[in-house]
């Protein structure tokens, strides 16, 4: 069992490598897709209470979806969009490796928000589903059952987004060729233009080198 489990990751790393652009750009619309359901989920939980109806405890404090999840949710989605939109706009159009490693590296922290989220709001789920009705001033008050499911679905998303992060991060390291310009690197000219104006500039560098040492071999000899 050992070894065929061995085979088949060999023959899946390999297949990765062999098809490692394709494997990229698919992974990359799948964390777009994700990250837009996320963000759309999330503006359905935006200052919800946990009960109903909104009343504060015998503490004065509100159970409720607080400024700072709030703020954090929806930051985390505008994140995570922005994470693969420009993954698939790099490649398209090319950076350079400083960009590229800075890419590299949001994509990560990216990686990391998503596993945050994913915790975050299962513990918000898990709440909700332990929660039980109670008696205030004459009144029962009762969980809000639309909220749970809308918690689980942020966690369950969200551990999608980091596995396929967590597998897309070193994906684009393999992948640096296609992110990468080979220019703005300082590698090599990428087409036939960019070829003929480096050679231009060459010649012109090594035409006006040779002008300046006849000149100077004719200032010496004018000295002897």
């Amino acid at each position: 069992m050992g070894i065929q489990l061995n085979q088949l990751l060999d023959q899946f790393k390999l297949f990765v490598l062999e098809h490692r652009h394709k494997c990229l750009k698919v992974t990359l619309w799948l964390l777009f897709s994700l990250a837009t359901i996320f963000s759309i989920t999330a503006f359905n939980i935006i200052g919800k209470c946990y009960v109903v109806p909104c009343v504060e405890d015998e503490l004065g404090m509100m159970y409720k979806v607080g400024t700072g999840p709030s703020f954090m949710v929806l930051l985390s989605g505008l994140i995570f969009i922005l994470q693969s939109v420009y993954g698939l706009w790099f490649l398209r159009v090319l950076c350079s490796e400083l960009v590229a490693g800075a890419y590299v590296g949001a994509s990560m922290g990216a990686t990391a928000l998503a596993l945050i989220n994913a915790v975050f709001w299962g513990c918000e789920a898990s709440m909700m589903a332990n929660m039980e009705e109670y008696e205030r001033d004459g009144h029962v008050v009762k969980v809000d059952s639309g909220l749970h499911p809308v918690f689980a679905a942020l966690s369950l998303i969200s551990w999608l987004l980091f596995i396929f992060g967590a597998f897309c991060c070193p994906l684009l390291v393999v992948c640096r060729d296609f992110l990468c310009d080979e220019i703005a690197s300082g590698l090599k000219p990428q087409s036939a233009t960019d070829t003929k104006k480096f050679s231009a500039a060459d010649q012109y560098s090594y035409q006006r080198a040779a002008v300046e040492d006849e000149e100077l071999d004719e200032d010496e000899a004018e000295g002897m």
